[in-house]
């Protein structure tokens, strides 16, 4: 779960440039 914290966190930094982790994101 960790793991997905850090992604999470550097999904929020990162701009938005990747609608597949958004969906994923939103699929959640």
């Amino acid at each position: 779960e960790e793991a997905r914290l850090h992604e999470e966190m550097s999904i929020a930094m990162r701009p938005r440039a990747a609608p597949g982790k958004e969906q994923l994101q939103a699929a959640e």
